[in-house]
């Protein structure tokens, strides 16, 4: 038998799945692509998108916490789109969706049928993390696509026992890779999995190192990037890890997908993992239950946020779906009841994942369900979850650093910059540049660092943030200090201090004090 033709165990009786998943899988696909449009203009825009927005008017091959295939292609969308609140909420929006229909082929090839391919789109469509996390411009709703493609041409590799979809996989992995690291902690899972499973003759086969080294082709420019920079992401890594994620463990991990992947779906994607682990219907894909539980313990014992693994239920969840409907058989009834309560409870989570409901009306209808907001950042405090509160406040937060640049004397607006303490402030400042009277913003966060203080000058500055008065208590400026406050109560930034600065002393200059501000986290 040829390497390109390994036929796994439990398999090779029947053929492999042809094609489509049925109507119901694609309406689900469709109305989850309809929440995300008829949201899309809710609460604005988020931090994070603010960021991307500048890095896609600096092409690189690389940026200090992402590789640049999500930039590249927000480049592209920006030119053809615009960057409106609604133009930028669009592509994650399709992903969505995209990865809601390739859970239902991933079941298919699991071998499920019409029910439980439905339900595995199903739950992919109202998991509270996939709802909030493809509701905003970010390479994590492309991450959750890769992975699912991934996983589902390993399914096709196991079911049709055809090595020569191995260069298919890499050519995936090595895009996902450009999107985002992450994609890495799913090879290395696969690695495990396979020589921990029946799939470990897989080994034998050349096209599997092939794909492998399609993966690693792919991602050498942005290796090239890093190198160049002394492998500045690393440092990014280590810091976020030690000093800007919560503290976590195996049991608060736990505890914390519940909501996350949504509470009724833990039955499903729990039930999933042993079907995969016990089934002899399931063995070649034991595989698949192994990735999982490794990856659980990986993010949890190394402080990763729980979203970190949302990709990887494409693993579990449809198994599950399969176990479902097998227990059902041909009792409508129960399968029905199944769909009517997550859809049920479903209403009830979208409001806290989705921004669908008016900010106060939200904040009324925690309360009334006994939330607090999540926190996975040490420092957050607010009232809304981060992926909302991070929506709130910037559009006021610039027109207050417009006033006070306002008053300033002519000469001095003709060289002032603004500081910012994060990649957010100095973000939102240049978004809001074509609307408000601003300077030019800067910052020592992250990629802004490296794209260093511009035309910063000694005699005036304005500082943004806390920094300001870390500075004003060095005295490193002839005179000056806090001159406002930005204030929003939905806002992750509650308060933001504004300062101003005149006259830097000697023998303090920008350059020097810019090497010492480095911040990577």
């Amino acid at each position: 038998m040829s390497n390109s033709e390994i036929v796994v165990e439990n398999t090779s009786e029947r053929a492999a799945p042809r094609g489509g998943v049925g109507i119901a899988v694609w309406c689900i696909a469709g109305a989850t692509l309809l929440l995300h449009l008829a949201t899309a203009n809710g609460y604005g825009i988020f931090r994070d998108e603010f960021y991307y927005i500048a890095c896609s008017k600096r092409p690189a091959l690389g940026y200090v916490d992402h590789p640049p295939l999500s930039i590249a292609f927000l480049a592209t969308w920006r030119a053809l789109f615009g960057d409106s609140v609604f133009s930028l909420h669009v592509p994650p929006s399709i992903a969505h969706s995209v990865v809601v229909l390739l859970f239902g082929y991933i079941a298919r090839e699991l071998g499920a049928q019409q029910f439980g391919r439905a339900l595995a789109a199903l739950g992919a469509a109202i998991m509270p993390v996939y709802l909030g996390s493809m509701s905003f411009y970010s390479m994590n709703a492309f991450d959750t696509l890769f992975w699912a493609l991934c996983i589902f041409i390993l399914c096709r590799i196991v079911i049709t026992g055809d090595a020569r979809l191995w260069p298919l996989f890499g050519l995936v992995a090595g895009l996902g890779l450009q999107n985002k690291f992450s994609v890495g902690f799913l090879g290395a899972a696969l690695v495990v999995g396979l020589a921990l499973s029946p799939q470990r003759k897989q080994f034998l086969s050349p096209y599997l190192y092939a794909g492998g080294a399609i993966a690693l082709v792919i991602f050498l420019p942005h290796v090239y990037w890093l190198y160049k920079n002394d492998w500045i992401t690393f440092e990014f890594m280590r810091n976020a890890s030690q000093h800007k994620n919560a503290p976590t463990n195996p049991a608060k991990f736990f505890t914390d997908q519940l909501l996350m992947a949504h509470p009724l779906l833990l039955p499903v994607w729990l039930t999933g993992m042993v079907y995969c682990f016990l089934s002899p219907r399931m063995r070649a894909f034991r595989m698949f239950a192994i990735m999982f539980v490794g990856l659980f313990f990986f993010f949890s014992l190394t402080r990763g946020k729980p979203y970190y693994l949302a990709p990887a239920y494409a693993l579990v969840l449809p198994a599950g779906a399969i176990a479902f409907e097998t227990l059902c058989g041909n009792r409508m009834w129960a399968k029905s009841a199944i769909v009517a309560v997550l859809v049920a409870t479903s209403a009830v989570i979208v409001p806290i994942a989705v921004p669908i409901l008016p900010v106060d009306t939200l904040v009324r209808y925690q309360s009334a369900l006994g939330l607090k907001a999540g926190k996975m950042e040490m420092g957050h405090g607010g009232v809304l979850d981060q992926h909302f509160a991070d929506r709130f406040g910037w559009k006021e937060f610039a027109a207050d650093v417009s006033k006070i640049y306002a008053k300033l004397p002519a000469e001095e607006r003709a060289k002032c910059v603004v500081l910012c303490g994060n990649y957010g402030e100095a973000g939102a400042l240049e978004y809001y540049a074509k609307e408000f009277d601003l300077p030019p913003a800067v910052s020592t966060h992250n990629n802004y660092w490296l794209w260093g203080p511009r035309n910063a000058s000694p005699d005036v500055i304005m500082v943004v943030s806390w920094t300001g008065q870390s500075i004003a208590d060095q005295g490193l400026f002839a005179s000056g200090g806090e001159v406002a406050r930005s204030v929003h109560p939905y806002s992750e930034e509650q308060e933001i201090p504004i300062f101003v600065f005149r006259g830097l002393k000697p023998p303090n200059t920008i350059p020097e004090l810019w090497a010492r501000a480095k911040k990577m986290i």
